[in-house]
């Protein structure tokens, strides 16, 4: 009888234990449940604050001629803000400081439908060519995103291509919603896809590159005439000043270049010096839950903002 009732001692202590775990585990989930979708709020109110700056911004705009660059005030990183349950922070960066990959397809003002001719096109072939990977790759990427199954060049790839992978998919045929849909595309290794994301963007509209926010690399392959010194002559220039003008930039660039090598006639077609489409980033940290969200947004001449799409994620 003793040994009966330390067993059922023993067996009831347990369960008491397992139950008592069971329930700690369960209100710390349901805890940071809370905390998240608390700190996802706070995401949400900083993508509201960036939309009020891109306005204000754009209203000084509209009196002193549309220019964007990171010498503005929208570009200034938040400094980290407490408030009552935690901390946020955030900046806002220009989406069209990059290169649209689905410029591919939607450059409606290319010349020629043919790969040969389009600006677009042989724009990103020389920033390939730039950052050292083969340029052909780019026929592989315009298969992935027209609407057909036709190969469009012998570089490109089909459907057909991607049936054969473990496992097997399909060609997109769409526009892309998010750049790291380049591990998808045949041809784009991870050490390739890397290499290239800091550098490219997808947006749902042709978009030209904003030659005040640009990095090195895309500004020495906006035309086979801008080498490495003249870009790091355009980069001194971004700190002190902005390109009021397409022409303004032209000219700017021409003064580095033979008279005899001139710049090509599609420049003025593959660049701005403002911006309709930004990326708000923003991090909260409440008691142990961390969120982060990337928002991009697009505002208009017309002074209204849209959300083009959100990813959650700490970056």
């Amino acid at each position: 009888a003793f040994i009966t009732a330390m067993l059922i001692m023993v067996i009831t202590t347990i369960i008491g234990i397992s139950i008592s775990e069971r329930m700690q585990i369960s209100m710390k989930r349901t805890s940071n449940i809370l905390y998240h979708d608390l700190a996802y709020q706070y995401n949400l109110g900083g993508e509201s604050w960036a939309a009020l700056i891109l306005l204000r911004d754009l209203n000084d705009d509209s009196k002193h001629g549309y220019i964007d660059s990171y010498r503005e005030g929208w570009s200034t990183q938040l400094p980290l803000t407490s408030f009552e349950e935690g901390t946020i922070t955030g900046r806002i960066f220009d989406l069209q400081s990059k290169f649209n990959l689905n410029n591919l397809l939607l450059d409606s003002k290319n010349i020629s439908k043919s790969p040969l001719n389009n600006p677009s096109i042989l724009y990103f072939k020389r920033l390939l060519k730039t950052l050292e990977i083969d340029p052909e790759l780019v026929y592989a990427l315009i298969d992935w995103l027209d609407t057909n199954n036709d190969i469009t060049y012998p570089a490109g790839s089909e459907d057909e291509e991607y049936i054969s992978q473990t496992p097997a998919y399909l060609a997109a045929n769409q526009l892309m919603v998010d750049p790291s849909e380049l591990r998808m595309v045949n041809g784009f290794s991870p050490e390739i896809t890397h290499k290239l994301l800091p550098f490219v963007t997808a947006l749902p509209t042709y978009t030209e590159l904003n030659v005040n926010t640009a990095e090195k690399e895309l500004l020495i392959a906006l035309d086979p005439n801008i080498n490495s010194d003249i870009a790091d002559a355009v980069l001194q220039f971004q700190k002190i000043n902005s390109f009021s003008s397409k022409i303004n930039f032209i000219d700017f660039v021409e003064k580095f270049i033979d008279k005899e090598q001139r710049t090509g006639k599609n420049l003025d077609h593959l660049l701005d010096v403002s911006s309709d489409y930004f990326m708000v980033n923003s991090i909260v940290n409440i008691e142990q839950a961390k969120s982060g969200l990337q928002s991009n947004l697009y505002r208009s001449k017309l002074g209204k903002i849209t959300i083009v799409n959100r990813r959650r994620g700490v970056i």
